[in-house]
């Protein structure tokens, strides 16, 4: 099920992105050919579609546009027509905090690519936004995300609250003169983490089109969505498969490198590892223990390439775990398998 998490976002997704940049003047009817993306081929706002997709076109725009600033204006444009299940669910919200939880637990209908992790530090809630760093979006995504978030906010509540702060993991751009209209004066850039900063009394503002009833039906329908995709990913999965990337391609396999793959910090991926029961280490210990087995029943196997091929320094390491696992040194096992 994996692919389906990492492949597929909302046709909903799509639409908003794509109707946006034809009202901005960004994308023409052209464009839209060479994409693919021409007639009525989103006009199901209800499916999903490959997340390649997605990113062509936002790569297609970070190619041959040369608006600045047009990830901000394009997260500052709500497009009512291209409004999918999670948008509808989020607007039946009674507050803004419940729709922020609804939002950030169940973002995998619009696209498992983007997180959001949200904290208290005293008086304030900080909202910290993740995009896979190994995708190819480019960095007006984040900043057409990180405007949305805001600018939803303020309409859903009807109140045009003003954020704490602002943090950026890039560098300050020529047109940073445009992010105070959005994220206020308190700016930071080239921060380890993106982040957005909030009075805590923000999250008690009424949703004003906030509906109960309606709220239950967008909930059901949002389970049945998730239940036929195996939507509800983990992040431990997610840790699995980049361990698997990183060790089947010969690298050096570390925990920075997956906390940047999975735009991560360390203790945000050492704490959601917690929450689901199990830690970086014993990950990694589980895929080299069960790809063990695979080289080793390799035709042209051998211990010491197994061990390096895993990460081991020498052989005796190697030798160490294995019989730590199996009970048996893989010389051991290699005789009894090909005897």
């Amino acid at each position: 099920m994996m692919g389906v998490i990492s492949e597929t976002v909302s046709n909903a997704a799509v639409k908003d992105l794509v109707e946006t940049c034809v009202v901005l003047n960004v994308l023409s009817e052209s464009d839209l050919a060479q994409l693919g993306l021409q007639g009525d081929v989103l006009s199901a706002p209800n499916l999903r579609c490959a997340e390649q997709k997605l990113i062509d076109v936002w790569q297609w725009i970070d190619a041959h546009s040369q608006e600045q600033g047009l990830g901000l204006q394009v997260g500052s444009v709500v497009n009512a027509s291209a409004k999918g299940l999670l948008a509808s669910w989020v607007s039946q919200a009674s507050n803004l905090g419940e729709a922020l939880n609804i939002f950030r637990n169940n973002i995998a209908l619009m696209n498992p690519s983007e997180s959001w992790e949200v904290r208290n530090d005293g008086d304030c809630c900080i909202l910290e936004f993740h995009l896979s760093k190994d995708k190819g979006y480019p960095l007006m995504a984040v900043e057409r995300s990180m405007t949305a978030l805001v600018v939803w906010g303020r309409i859903l509540c009807g109140v045009s609250f003003q954020l704490t702060g602002a943090k950026f993991e890039f560098s300050r751009p020529d047109y940073a003169y445009l992010y105070g209209s959005i994220f206020g004066e308190n700016i930071e850039f080239e921060s380890p983490e993106n982040q957005l900063i909030l009075p805590n009394s923000v999250l008690d503002l009424p949703v004003v089109s906030g509906n109960e009833f309606l709220k239950g039906m967008m909930a059901e329908a949002a389970g049945e969505v998730q239940r036929s995709l195996n939507l509800k990913s983990s992040l431990k999965v997610r840790v699995l498969s980049e361990i698997r990337k990183v060790v089947e391609s010969g690298g050096d396999l570390s925990v920075e490198h997956v906390c940047d793959v999975l735009s991560l910090s360390r203790q945000t991926l050492f704490r959601r590892l917690k929450e689901e029961g199990c830690d970086f280490r014993g990950l990694a210990d589980q895929f080299r223990k069960e790809y063990a087995l695979v080289l080793l029943q390799s035709a042209h196997s051998n211990i010491t390439s197994v061990g390096m091929t895993l990460g081991y320094k020498d052989s005796s390491s190697f030798t160490k775990a294995f019989k730590r696992w199996y009970g048996v040194t893989p010389k051991a096992y290699m005789e009894h398998y090909n005897p």
